[in-house]
């Protein structure tokens, strides 16, 4: 009985080593690496230790063989992901430039990853509280949107939540019909969580706040949460600005998959009752551990707990920016205990900090 599933795109991405290698040049690729926005998603929320199921397709090839004993290693139902003979896995050749943009190539025209059914009934779903939609995988094929489309209305109509991430990948869009479809999603979603580009888009309003009232005249809409890269991300609900969560500043290694990570983890915080403040600290902590990890849209195989470990050791490194809130602060001073000393991490849980060194006692 999955409490969260999603419909969409699985994929293997093969990206180049280094930067700045256009996809047209002869070079090395690296990969491959299970991948797609709805496999990152629903992986992570999966390994937040969540009850989780994904409608998707994979070949009967060994890079479908890759994407799926990944999925399974991190507890996700798979039962509902078609293996057929004919068709490939789906493909996405990445590349990633100095200045922060990348180039996909992707290759899923006929693939099983767009030829998925929406079930016929909630048979399996009796549990389901969430459903969340990409908008990439709405954008991969218009009869795959529909199907999409179908299973939302199925699902909303048994008092599902619908959350939405416009993740919208022009170059992945043939057809304008979609665009009917995106504006559907997102009347049906109680939660939606945008970039700024991506809001504006959707409200056609050029200025970020009359964009922000825009979005809640859709009476499904609950909350909104805004993301903006660098400079963290925003959660409204009707009565205004909720929280505003700055990032956690680090070393980017590969960012693939990064906003699809803080997406499940802000769904799993919601599902779990958390307060929106936890929610977002426990969003922005996955987003940071999905950007420092090694190249792999997936990341590595951590469980939330083992993440806040490693958070608390880049605190100790003093990787975060000095402007952050004082709840980073406040883990740099519980450093000047001795071994053993419990330190408190963002969303309340503690932990013992093993070999923490006394810290200088401050001049005035």
């Amino acid at each position: 009985m999955a409490e969260i599933v999603i419909m969409g795109e699985l994929l293997v991405e093969i990206m180049r080593p280094k930067e700045d290698i256009p996809l047209y040049e002869s070079d090395y690729f690296r990969g491959p690496f299970p991948s797609g926005a709805p496999g990152i998603f629903i992986s992570t929320a999966a390994r937040l230790g969540h009850s989780t199921a994904i409608i998707s397709g994979v070949g009967n090839d060994d890079f479908g063989e890759n994407i799926l004993r990944r999925l399974k290693h991190d507890g996700v139902d798979v039962s509902r992901v078609i293996v057929p003979e004919d068709g490939h896995t789906g493909i996405a050749f990445v590349t990633y430039f100095a200045d922060g943009e990348r180039k996909f190539l992707f290759y899923m025209d006929n693939s099983p990853c767009i030829k998925a059914k929406a079930p016929v009934d909630m048979s399996g779903f009796e549990d389901t509280k969430f459903m969340h939609i990409m908008g990439c995988s709405l954008m991969a094929d218009v009869n795959f949107a529909r199907e999409i489309i179908k299973m939302m209305k199925m699902m909303k109509s048994h008092g599902v939540k619908i959350s939405f991430d416009p993740n919208v990948r022009l170059e992945m869009m043939k057809d304008k019909a979609v665009l009917d479809m995106l504006q559907e999603v997102f009347m049906s979603s109680s939660i939606l969580m945008p970039g700024v580009s991506e809001i504006k888009m959707f409200t056609g309003k050029d200025d970020l706040d009359e964009a922000i009232a825009s979005v809640f005249k859709n009476p499904s809409l609950e909350v909104l949460v805004l993301k903006n890269g660098s400079k963290g991300s925003k959660i409204y609900t009707r009565n205004g600005l909720e929280v505003e969560q700055p990032i956690y500043k680090v070393i980017q290694e590969d960012a693939t998959g990064a906003g699809d990570s803080y997406d499940a983890a802000f769904i799993c915080g919601i599902a779990e009752g958390k307060r929106m403040p936890e929610g977002s600290r426990g969003s922005m902590l996955r987003w940071w551990n999905s950007v420092k990890r090694k190249p792999g849209a997936f990341g590595k195989n951590t469980t939330w707990k083992t993440e806040r470990r490693t958070w608390s050791k880049n605190m100790k490194r003093r990787k975060c920016s000095v402007g952050q809130p004082a709840f980073i602060r406040r883990c740099f001073r519980s450093q000047r205990a001795d071994k053993g000393q419990k330190i408190g991490f963002p969303d309340g849980s503690r932990a013992v900090q093993r070999g923490a060194r006394p810290r200088k006692r401050d001049h005035k």
